[in-house]
């Protein structure tokens, strides 16, 4: 599971920000962040560089222990 929703909100940065800076609609980030989608490499990319994070910081840590 990612963490885009919590990083987004720590970051003081609204849904609507953050789907303009990605070009994708809102509807679709919701999507992203309560896990009904998963977004492509490039877009988790994008989304560290704007919220100003590591890539890693976007995934729960239990992902790895499986």
């Amino acid at each position: 599971m990612l963490l885009i929703k919590q990083k987004r909100i720590e970051e003081g940065i609204s849904q609507k920000s953050l789907a303009e800076h990605l070009k994708i609609s809102a509807n679709r980030l919701c999507q992203y962040e309560n896990g009904k989608r998963e977004p492509n490499i490039y877009i988790i990319l994008k989304i560290s560089r704007f919220l100003n994070c590591k890539m890693e910081d976007l995934v729960k840590e239990d992902i790895y222990e499986q």
